[in-house]
């Protein structure tokens, strides 16, 4: 009994030890801190836009100008010297009056051939019209200022290259970026300022341009090889016109807004992370010309730039 006794007692201390001996590692897994997995993440560097991406760009640009076709006020209601087809002395009336003759004459056979209706009274309008106006100038001396201060024209005038080089500042605001390819919006102003003066046989005018370019584009950036990127932009101009001209004492000046749309090629290269430079071929369409009493100008151009670009 009592070996059966010992036996049972030893199988029992046995059966606690090993019980506590296995508890153990569950007690301290349930003391570790419970470990999170490491999720695998991925670099998305090529998609962000950071604030190393905003770019700015100083320099100069060249915007071949056209042309200034320049007028002079006809002093006395005569041409000076006369001109082609006109007759040395022959006066601003005469020669409206001659005009308005033509005009009736082609329009009177024109009438005789059209039969009743809308087409019948529009130039039988306009023949009253022209009538009128060659009585005002027949009934008049020509010496007034409606007759003796038209203008005259004198001559297209070269814009000196120096007048057509001009102040650029570009900024770039990114929004997208991926491999290889980045676009921005372009923000960009240009400043030039430009004179010119006729005088010849048949009269003298002086002109004064200053005009404010401000645009606002989409621009494309194509990186070619390392540090050497191929750029497009496109987008509408805002062009603030301040324009003078005058002739013989007699002034007349304005400042228009002349809107229209642009469009540039060119490369950039990178000369260290932060400094590059920048070339591009642009051309400039603008709606309406730049327009006075005594000179017109086209704003159609082509331009070449040349800039600093810095990138923050």
């Amino acid at each position: 009994m009592k070996k059966i006794l010992a036996i049972a007692v030893a199988f029992a201390c046995g059966l606690s030890v090993w019980a506590q001996e296995a508890a153990a590692p569950a007690a301290d897994a349930a003391k570790a801190p419970e470990q999170v997995p490491e999720l695998e993440t991925t670099s998305s560097s090529g998609n962000e836009i950071t604030a190393l991406d905003f770019v700015l760009g100083l320099g100069y640009n060249y915007r071949k100008f056209h042309k200034v076709k320049q007028f002079s006020r006809n002093v006395g209601g005569y041409y000076i010297g006369g001109g082609a087809g006109t007759g040395a002395g022959t006066s601003y009336r005469d020669l409206q009056i001659q005009r308005l003759d033509k005009q009736i004459e082609q329009l009177g056979e024109r009438l005789e051939h059209t039969p009743s209706g809308r087409m019948y009274d529009l130039l039988e309008a306009r023949i009253s019209r022209l009538w009128e106006r060659r009585m005002q100038l027949e009934e008049g001396s020509g010496q007034g200022e409606e007759v003796s201060s038209p203008r005259i024209y004198v001559g297209n005038e070269e814009v000196t290259t120096s007048d057509c080089f001009g102040y650029e500042l570009n900024f770039l605001l990114p929004f997208y970026k991926s491999e290889g390819i980045r676009l921005a919006a372009a923000l960009g102003y240009q400043y030039y300022d430009l004179d010119t003066k006729t005088t010849s046989a048949y009269g003298s005018s002086s002109f004064e341009f200053q005009m404010h370019s401000y645009d606002v584009g989409i621009k494309l950036t194509y990186e070619l090889f390392d540090s050497f990127d191929l750029v497009a932009t496109i987008g509408p101009s805002f062009n603030v016109v301040d324009m003078e001209s005058r002739s013989f004492g007699v002034g007349d000046s304005s400042t228009r807004l002349k809107m229209g749309v642009f469009g540039a090629v060119g490369a950039q290269y990178w000369i260290r992370p932060w400094l590059g430079v920048c070339a591009a071929l642009r051309y400039d369409k603008v709606f309406s010309d730049a327009v006075t009493r005594y000179a017109e100008m086209t704003l159609d151009t082509w331009n070449t730039d040349l800039k600093l670009v810095f990138m923050f």
